[in-house]
């Protein structure tokens, strides 16, 4: 699966990447892979081509934090921001 960044450039989807992000943002690593596989599997479900929108996968993960970890949600969102 590709995600396709702001720019409008096109990568391959990292899970590490999207783990590393989390657990930036204050989150567990188990909690942190939990969360990624959820987004992976929702992501590769909803991709059109294989290919998926960054900025939707984003809601995608802040939508699973904030039901799981809901203190982890507020600093991925700022985390995330600000790494763009």
């Amino acid at each position: 699966m590709q995600v396709i960044k702001r720019s409008g450039g096109v990568q391959e989807f990292e899970f590490e990447k999207l783990v590393r992000s989390i657990v930036f943002a204050g989150g567990m690593e188990e909690d942190a892979r939990e969360v990624a596989s959820e987004a992976e599997v929702w992501a590769e479900a909803e991709a059109e081509e294989g290919k998926i929108k960054s900025v939707d996968l984003r809601t995608k993960v802040l939508e699973i934090l904030r039901e799981k970890y809901p203190e982890v949600a507020g600093k991925y969102e700022t985390y995330t921001k600000t790494a763009s």
